[in-house]
């Protein structure tokens, strides 16, 4: 395995931020699949559930992204369903700041501390 590949399978941290009061709490880690150029998420809370995200363009020097949650019939694969929007820029560092369904705190893929 090459020196690239031993750093892109190095899981990405992901953390809950607290817009009130700007703290941060652990909320689990992010795969980067580069066959398909998407991150599997693992969410701590929803540890059985698969969430992916994945960038959907750029504007302005600022990176979108999608995220996705995977919904099965019958133990299957049936479809995916778009659960948040997020952003990388200059502002953010390089993290991704995700507006993650009905959470209050934003769901953040640290990208900028992934050395």
């Amino acid at each position: 395995m090459t020196q690239e590949q031993t750093k892109q399978a190095k899981p990405v941290l992901l953390w809950w931020f607290n817009k009130e009061n700007k703290k941060n709490i652990p909320a689990g880690v992010a795969f980067y699949d580069e066959k398909f150029g998407e991150y599997r998420l693992k969410i701590d809370i929803h540890p059985d559930t698969q969430y992916y995200l994945k960038p959907t363009g750029s504007q302005n020097e600022e990176i979108h992204f999608r995220a996705e949650v995977v919904i099965k019939k019958n133990g299957k694969f049936h479809q995916r369903k778009v659960v948040g929007e997020g952003i990388a820029s200059r502002q953010t560092n390089g993290d991704v700041f995700i507006d993650f369904g009905p959470y209050s705190k934003l769901l953040v893929m640290g990208l900028s501390n992934n050395d």
